[in-house]
Formats: structure tokens, C-alpha cells, sequence
């Protein structure tokens, strides 16, 4: 129980930065904005799946 929600706090951390810092940096109007919404999905998933490798990994050395 308190790997999943400890996971889902870091997920949900990781999804506000990044959309964060995408949506403050967005230029060139509409297009802009399409086109850093969809940047910022696919920087989410990547870092959601590399930070869940992390956090695993970490808890099988801590918790065998």
C-alpha cells in the first residue's frame, strides 16, 4: 500500500513539472500550444516509466 501511494505521489509530481515547465515555455500561439501539450504527454510517459523502473528497484533494495 504505501509503494503505490509513494509511486503515485512521484508520478503526479513529475506530470505537474513537466507540464508546468512546457506550458510556461510555449510559443507561437495555438499551434505552439498543440505542439507542447503533446510534447509534454510524451516527456510524462517516459519519465513516469523511468522514474517506476527507479522507485522499484529502490524498494526491492530496501524492502527484500
Amino acid at each position: 500500500l504505501f509503494t503505490g501511494l509513494f509511486k503515485a505521489w512521484i508520478f503526479g509530481m513529475v506530470i505537474a513539472l513537466v507540464s508546468c515547465y512546457e506550458g510556461f515555455s510555449v510559443e507561437g500561439g495555438a499551434a505552439g500550444v498543440g505542439k507542447a501539450t503533446t510534447r509534454s504527454v510524451v516527456i510524462s510517459f517516459l519519465m513516469i516509466l523511468a522514474a517506476d523502473c527507479l522507485i522499484t528497484a529502490l524498494f526491492y533494495f530496501i524492502f527484500p
